[in-house]
């Protein structure tokens, strides 16, 4: 993106271009001079940069502008730029194979002592030279103005410092030339506000993409944006107000039989809503779109839905390439933290990244969880038990919603339910002290079954088919079902023994594994590792 700046740069003041000697300064507009275009990896149609080429001339028609701009770039046959530049209606454009393209806005600068306060020009080649005209502007002003009023979060800034990629410097330019700002990997800069934005319009390339005519512009999202702009909200938060902002400014407009009014505030004149709506039904089909996106908003951030849905949900507002992206960076965070054990627990479970209440608490020592096909590796185990007294009453303590029964001699059955990622499932755990002469699993270790909702047995996942992690119910019957146990630690590693509290080891592995389980149904990926036993285990080990 810099290097061919500054090589249209450089081809508009070669020796024989017409404008050679006639540019007083390049600078961004849009997007880009806020920080927030969209990147390619996320729009398949490319991107763009808006540039203002502010020209050094006295007097110039907006069609004479528009075409000394189009021949200088253009250049003469063979000329890299010959074949790909277009000229428009207030714009000459210049398209790349990638997808990716500049528009370059000429300008003349209205007074000296009000820097970048501008004429642009208005042209279109199919109609009449009389209904060529001038345009105000100043979007240097408006972007100066937005990066004054955004909110900058240092917390933010650091958050995505691991995601930058910086450019490279700018060399001197023969015009004086703004560098286009640095941008960021995946999306955003210092500010959630800017994050939302791009997400905001993300959605609104989306509903365009099959629609026939002009879209609402990026500036008037920007502004609008601004309007409700605040420190210290999340991207979530910034989005929903701004969405619902926008959507109210519509209604507003609508209501008064009027369309919808923002002007650049610190240029009286500039208006950013000069092509669009042009009619009322425009302005009505973007509100239909913000009502949907708030409304789908709504799902995403319900904590009560599935990963599933809510990944799906968010594939269908910002597209499949985005939904991904954000996905698999979710997993691979989950996935993280569950096989460090760097994480917290709620009260009712709940993989936390950090404590988000008083009685959220560290979560266990890192388990591994294992697959095993028998369960020869749980016997010969010879560690002196914890009392099973002593496990009812730790497990009383920190996980109160367990019940427990006892129906047999020295037998303990609790039940209750546990938070995974998201959803909560209702779980039995099955403990009995060791006997010499009893092998039933329940006396070598904790039995956990997911009792609902049920297990989903999947043998097209990608990961892990048919059933991630658990045990068979029996010896050598490798059957599995919804009320297999889960396999929740290495019995060659000595992860887990008798003298253990399961509220300390069993129950928070059962969050762990849940977590992991809801990613695995939504997506097909296990994130949590682990180890399988036989000769499958080279290619299973994470």
């Amino acid at each position: 993106m810099v290097q061919r700046k500054k090589a249209i740069e450089q081809h508009l003041q070669r020796n024989e271009s017409p404008l050679k000697d006639r540019i007083r300064i390049f600078y961004q507009q849009g997007s880009v001079a806020i920080g927030a275009t969209i990147k390619a990896k996320f729009r398949d149609e490319g991107f763009d940069i808006d540039i203002i080429v502010e020209l050094d001339v006295d007097e110039i028609k907006p069609a004479e502008a528009l075409d000394l701009l189009y021949e200088a770039m253009r250049g003469n046959p063979g000329s890299r730029y010959y074949d790909c530049t277009e000229r428009q209606t207030r714009c000459v454009t210049v398209h790349y194979k990638d997808g990716m393209h500049l528009d370059l806005s000429p300008s003349i600068l209205l007074d000296p002592h009000d820097l970048r306060k501008s004429y642009i020009f208005h042209s279109k080649l199919e109609e009449s030279r009389s209904e060529d005209k001038y345009i105000l502007t100043n979007s240097y002003a408006f972007a100066e103005y937005y990066n004054e009023r955004c909110p900058v979060d240092q917390q933010f800034i650091e958050e995505y410092s691991n995601r930058v990629r910086a450019f490279d410097q700018m060399l001197l330019q023969e015009a004086d030339s703004v560098p286009v700002p640095d941008h960021f990997t995946y999306v955003g800069g210092k500010s959630a506000v800017t994050v939302a934005l791009q997400l905001l319009k993300r959605n609104r390339n989306l509903q365009w993409r099959q629609r026939q005519g002009r879209m609402p512009a990026s500036v008037m999202l920007s502004c609008l944006a601004l309007e409700v702009a605040e420190a210290g909200r999340s991207i979530s938060n910034n989005l929903k107000i701004t969405a619902t902002h926008v959507l109210k400014r519509l209604l507003d407009a609508r209501n008064e039989g009027e369309l919808i009014f923002v002007e650049n505030p610190r240029c009286q004149g500039d208006c950013f809503t000069d092509r669009w709506p042009k009619t009322p039904d425009d302005q009505n089909l973007m509100i239909k779109d913000m009502q949907k996106f708030i409304s789908q908003l709504d799902i995403v951030l319900d904590e009560q839905r599935s990963f599933k849905d809510r990944t799906m949900k968010l594939k269908a507002m910002f597209g499949e390439v985005v939904g991904q992206q954000v996905e698999r960076e979710f997993e691979d965070e989950i996935g993280k933290r569950v096989k460090s054990g760097e994480h917290y627990l709620g009260k009712t479970g709940g993989i936390l990244a950090t404590p988000t209440s008083a009685s959220a608490t560290p979560a266990a020592p890192p388990n591994t969880f294992y697959r095993a096909k028998n369960l020869a590796l749980l016997r010969g185990h010879s560690v002196p038990p914890l009392p099973l007294q002593a496990q009812v009453s730790a497990m009383a303590q920190r996980w109160p919603q367990f019940q427990v029964s006892r129906p047999g001699d020295q037998l303990v059955i609790w039940s209750g339910d546990l938070q995974g990622l998201e959803r909560s499932f209702h779980i039995t755990i099955e403990y009995g002290t060791p006997k010499q002469d009893d092998q039933e699993m329940y006396r070598l270790m904790p039995v956990v079954r997911v009792q609902c909702p049920s297990l989903v047995l999947n043998s097209e996942a990608e990961e892990e088919s048919p059933l991630p992690h658990v045990y068979p119910d029996k010896d050598n019957d490798y059957r599995l079902s919804p009320l297999s146990p889960l396999c929740l630690f290495d019995p060659r590693a000595d992860e887990w023994n008798h003298s253990m509290k399961i509220a300390n080891t069993t129950i928070p592995w059962t969050a762990r594994w849940l977590a992991c389980y809801e990613i695995w149904e939504a997506t097909g990926r296990w994130v949590g590792g682990g180890h399988h036993d036989g000769p499958e285990e080279a290619n299973h080990d994470a």
